[in-house]
């Protein structure tokens, strides 16, 4: 039992996730202290789930929904016969999907996490929405507060530690995927 609750708790703190990392040391604590935790009915907003610690991290879950596309199968026997030659035919259909998206402080190593759910069956512009949401809910936490610890849109330069993933032997990396300040996207296996 203990260890169905750390794999389905690592699975939901780590896997299939998109990263956007700050290094905020000097303002990390008023960031840390001013986090909105408040709980929304609406589930479009971000909605305070948990607070999990593990080790040097911190992590603060919040739920939210967003519409994904899927392609589905249309049944060809409800076409009519002009469409007789129709061997296979495709909708796409949104479908509103619960994400936990997290934002995740280590104090003693002075940085912030950007963590977006359900990665790899979000588009960019879904992605870059949710980012941005994240972003908004660290920033009007410190309004007024102290401007200058407001975080950019985009996270930190992380190409120069890219490399090291490749010559890393504490695990195996199988895929890797970043996204440039440019949009362009970039997917390793």
């Amino acid at each position: 039992k203990t260890n169905l609750g750390k794999v389905l708790r690592s699975y939901l703190l780590y896997t299939d996730k998109s990263v956007s990392i700050y290094q905020r040391s000097s303002h990390l604590d008023i960031l840390y202290k001013e986090l909105d935790k408040s709980i929304s009915n609406n589930p479009e907003e971000l909605c305070f789930e948990s607070h999990n610690i593990l080790g040097d991290l911190e992590f603060f879950i919040y739920k939210t929904t967003r519409t994904f596309y899927e392609k589905v199968e249309i049944d060809i026997n409800l076409f009519n016969d002009e469409y007789d030659n129709v061997q296979q035919a495709y909708a796409i259909k949104s479908v509103m999907r619960e994400c936990y998206d997290s934002i995740i402080f280590n104090k003693n190593k002075g940085y912030i996490i950007l963590s977006l759910d359900r990665a790899a069956s979000s588009n960019t512009a879904i992605l870059n929405k949710a980012h941005a949401k994240l972003v908004r809910k660290l920033n009007d936490s410190i309004r007024g507060i102290e401007p200058e610890a407001r975080l950019k849109e985009s996270g930190d330069n992380l190409f120069p530690a890219i490399e090291k993933f490749y010559h890393d032997n504490s695990g195996e990396v199988t895929s890797l995927s970043f996204l440039t300040l440019s949009g362009t996207s970039h997917h390793e296996k």
